[in-house]
């Protein structure tokens, strides 16, 4: 994931098709951002859920603090 702007803390989401959803893990993006001019380095991150893919609606970062969709896929 590019262009995340810091620091912010992220999670990553996933929705599934019954409208439930289930939270894989947390993490900071720093001062600097991930995937940005100050920042080059992409966010590189990898978790696994129970979940058959086709079950999966979608899959989100949001921001925690505020619960926003910052990347979302696919894209709705």
């Amino acid at each position: 994931v590019a262009n995340i702007k810091g620091p912010i803390t992220c999670r990553l989401v996933i929705k599934r098709q019954d409208g439930s959803s289930e939270p894989l893990g947390s993490w900071l993006v720093g001062e600097q951002g991930a995937g940005t001019t100050a920042e080059a380095e992409p966010l590189l991150w990898q978790a696994k859920t129970a979940t058959p893919v086709d079950q999966i609606a979608y899959v989100q970062i949001q921001d925690v603090a505020t619960g926003n969709s910052l990347v979302q896929a696919p894209d709705s």
